[in-house]
């Protein structure tokens, strides 16, 4: 099975850019535009909030949903581990950036205190799209082609 270039480029997680407009005189909006900054349709936005120092989230991998997230306040680290087993550790504490998450990428988040994230995801709310067993999701099946589409 061969993968279009789409699939290939949205398989690895990514800091995005986000526009911001504004000035500190008189603050800053930024803006998120979905297909063109975020390569989804946007379908769910939630947000996490009241978090201290000790705030642990995450510890889980999505079957099908892609998700992108912002620190608009404090900071938080992210750690990935990828199909291939590598681990990547992503910092964000900038709110004109996010982290582009795509699915099957296991996930852990780390909150500063009082952080707050917003997320943006590609699919409705489903209780059945989390894998929250780590050991299920290292023994995934790679060869159903339903994981390449």
């Amino acid at each position: 099975m061969t993968l279009k270039k789409k699939d290939i480029i949205n398989t690895l997680p990514r800091i995005i850019d986000l526009d911001e407009f504004g000035s500190y005189d008189e603050g800053f909006i930024t803006a998120v535009s979905e297909l063109s900054q975020v390569p989804f349709s946007i379908k769910r936005v939630f947000w996490t909030h009241g978090a201290n120092k000790d705030t642990v989230r995450g510890n889980h991998a999505h079957k099908e949903t892609e998700e992108v997230i912002i620190a608009i306040q404090g900071s938080i680290e992210i750690e990935v581990i990828l199909e291939d087993m590598k681990r990547r550790v992503y910092l964000l504490d900038n709110p004109r950036q996010g982290l582009y998450l795509p699915p099957h990428v296991w996930r852990t988040l780390y909150f500063s205190k009082d952080a707050i994230s917003i997320t943006l995801a590609s699919t409705d709310y489903n209780k059945d799209d989390y894998e929250k067993d780590m050991v299920n999701w290292l023994q995934r099946d790679f060869s159903d082609d339903k994981f390449y589409s």
